[in-house]
């Protein structure tokens, strides 16, 4: 916090200290705002985050409304990548004051109502708020100044690229030369029709394998960032109502193969947790590894599941090339 830029802020921006035009058309345009007896020289970005706790409050998606906030005034003063790498937690202790002041005030004034305005407001959405992962945070509110969400993004990428050559297959069947089926799973897949039915594990898997043997494919692939509605299962809902936000996007790559076929790690690496989830649409027999490069500055991870029938052992933690990380 030393390093960052100081000014003078209002320290108090919230709809009871904005001044709007008198009209009876929407939207009315704020001119002004009072109540400048908080002002104080401190941190630039505190301003933001002092806004962007009001705003939140009462809001179903309280992260949402805060990178509102935060684009609107990167637009007019752009924030740096530290500041926003701060909001975060700055707008977790807003809140925290926030609460912290109105119980305190409460006993000194009953009988104000106006001294606990929004303490429930503000209990329930650093609740909710602080129930994000900050990295999840962090890279929504550089996604709202229209920065890359994750910081080392780009030397990831061009790491990657530079390296492709040295990447070994996955499985034993080439996947560039070998014949393999790409299927749609999306929302509109013509494969699996309007039948909820036909998402199920079993009836599933069964027309992708028919397909495959169908069309003489050894190997099946489910596209990456593919919006999809096999995700029926409650633990994939925001909440207990049919109408809260559930996940829908695929994020990852589908390999489908005929069981014992042997699946190999690309590149060296760390195995990092092994485990069977078992619960309904979960991963099933799970490994993770772990990967680094440039001496660790870096690090990525891969998983599997949905069908493998093997595991690496007990091996947690033991560094292996891609040669050992295979147990048939």
């Amino acid at each position: 916090m030393p390093s960052l830029r100081r000014s003078v802020v209002h320290n108090d921006a919230n709809d009871y200290n904005v001044l709007v035009s008198h009209s009876r058309r929407e939207p009315r345009e704020v001119v002004s705002v009072i109540d400048f007896g908080d002002m104080l020289h401190t941190i630039t970005v505190a301003e933001v985050a002092v806004a962007a706790s009001y705003a939140l409050l009462s809001k179903r998606d309280p992260l949402a409304a805060a990178a509102q906030v935060v684009a609107g005034y990167h637009s007019v003063f752009p924030l740096d990548e530290a500041e926003i790498a701060l909001l975060f937690v700055l707008i977790c202790t807003r809140l925290c004051v926030s609460v912290t002041n109105s119980a305190y005030r409460r006993t000194l004034a009953p009988d104000d109502p106006y001294v606990t305005i929004s303490e429930q407001p503000a209990w329930a959405a650093l609740e909710r708020f602080s129930a994000a992962h900050p990295r999840f945070a962090h890279y929504t509110f550089r996604h709202a100044c229209g920065l890359p969400p994750v910081p080392h993004t780009e030397r990831v990428v061009a790491w990657l690229r530079s390296h492709q050559p040295e990447f070994a297959p996955v499985l034993d069947v080439d996947l560039r030369k070998e014949p393999g089926l790409v299927f749609d799973l999306s929302v509109a897949s013509p494969l699996l029709g309007a039948d909820p039915r036909a998402g199920e594990t079993t009836s599933l898997s069964e027309t992708l394998f028919g397909e495959m043997h169908q069309r003489g494919a050894q190997v099946g692939i489910g596209r990456y960032d593919e919006a999809r509605l096999l995700y029926t299962s409650p633990a994939f809902a925001g909440g207990e109502h049919p109408t809260d936000e559930r996940r829908t996007i695929h994020l990852g790559v589908d390999l489908f193969a005929p069981p014992g076929t042997a699946i190999y790690a690309s590149m060296n690496g760390t195995v990092h947790c092994l485990g069977s989830d078992t619960a309904r649409q979960d991963h099933g027999p799970l490994v993770i590894l772990r990967h680094t490069a440039d001496n660790g500055a870096w690090r990525a991870r891969t998983g599997s599941g949905h069908g493998w029938q093997y595991l690496l052992g007990n091996e947690l933690g033991k560094t292996h090339s891609r040669e050992e990380l295979v147990q048939p």
